[in-house]
This record gives structure tokens, sequence and C-alpha cells, in this order.
């Protein structure tokens, strides 16, 4: 059994206004989740953000 934790947060993805990821928002915002409780974060999860 893998323990993921008891906080896992289904993280947003930053995009700049022409569509693009931003990746140093995306940094930011991990970090900022994982200093203030967050166990695990869960990309392309309940966000409504799912994959191609």
């Amino acid at each position: 059994m893998v323990n993921f934790g008891r906080v896992l947060t289904a993280m947003i993805t930053p995009f700049h206004e022409d569509g693009g990821v931003n990746y140093a928002m995306v940094e930011k915002l991990a970090i900022h989740l994982a200093e203030h409780g967050t166990d695990t974060l869960v990309v392309c999860g309940t966000t409504g953000e799912s994959p191609p």
C-alpha cells in the first residue's frame, strides 16, 4: 500500500495569456502548497484539466 499522506491537493495549472503553461508559477505554487501542509499534489486531477 502506498501512503500518499493526509492532505492531497488538486493543483490548478497556471497559464500565460497566450495559453502556454506558466512553468515558473507552477513551481512557485507547488512549493507554496508543500510548505503549507500539502502531502501530495494531484496534477490533471479534479480541477477539470484532463490530459489530452
